[in-house]
């Protein structure tokens, strides 16, 4: 899962004058609690898509075997 259109929003910074370095590169990924709740709501919407009816015989493992908070 992954959150298209995060509020946050990273950073790239040159650390150096050399063209050929690695930049820094900063996602800051789910620092926001608003991604943080998006995510998690995928999350639990894409459980319960696979865990429909229609996909029994489909899938080789239950899905149900994280931690929640449900």
């Amino acid at each position: 899962m992954c959150c298209i259109f995060d509020t946050t929003g990273g950073s790239v910074t040159i650390n150096s004058s050399d063209p050929f370095a690695t930049p820094l590169i900063d996602p800051a990924l789910l620092s926001n609690r608003v991604d943080i709740v998006v995510v998690r709501e995928a999350i639990r919407s894409a459980r319960r898509f696979l865990t429909a009816p229609a996909w029994e015989g489909y899938l080789a493992e239950a899905l149900n075997t994280a931690n929640t908070d449900e």
